[in-house]
């Protein structure tokens, strides 16, 4: 993931069979890793910027669950956002930076007695609250949650109606939309 002003390049990668959070500064044809995170986790996933460049979220998984975690872009203050048996995917801060959008496994009908998981779907963290929150009437595996400009609306990939295609969440009207009507499906 690119910083906000494109100038570093937030990445995972494989040291030691440990995962490891990299930012790199990229300028012009020069690029040059100016920071490692060594983090006590077992994987680090799915990197992104808060808008003002200053921390980045991630996917991280700890005794084989995952869950959201926090770092400033110095490397202190390193925190556990979610703390809980569900894994907490893919996320993306909304573009004022309260906000994340993931994907998880928690839901309606999950039970760990049971060993019944729901498939993935598109929630919410309020990051002041510290609240998850997920997305109404979802139906399918949701997928890559991306916040639109304004923070209004949320596009993910869902396999709703059998094939993977593009939806929209309106926080507005509190409805999806289909976006895309690809015979072959959508990736992320």
């Amino acid at each position: 993931a690119f910083s906000p002003d494109g100038l570093q390049l937030a990445f995972t990668g494989q040291r030691a069979g440990r995962d490891v959070l990299y930012v790199m500064e990229v300028r012009g044809d020069r690029a040059e890793i100016i920071r490692r995170f060594d983090l006590p986790l077992e994987s680090a996933m799915s990197p992104t910027w808060t808008p003002d460049g200053g921390r980045i979220v991630f996917s991280g998984t700890a005794g084989g669950i995952s869950d959201l975690y926090m770092i400033n872009a110095d490397g202190s203050h390193f925190v556990r956002l979610t703390d809980d048996r569900f894994g907490d995917l893919q996320p993306q801060l909304s573009p004022d930076g309260t906000k994340i959008a993931f994907a998880t496994d928690r839901g309606p009908g999950a039970s760990f007695d049971l060993l019944r998981l729901p498939r993935l779907q598109i929630a919410v963290f309020d990051i002041p609250t510290r609240s998850v929150t997920l997305l109404p009437d979802q139906l399918g595996l949701n997928l890559n949650p991306q916040w639109a400009p304004d923070g209004k609306s949320i596009a993910y990939v869902s396999d709703r109606n059998g094939v993977a295609n593009i939806y929209l969440y309106d926080f507005e009207t509190r409805a999806h939309y289909q976006l895309t009507n690809a015979i072959g499906g959508i990736t992320g």
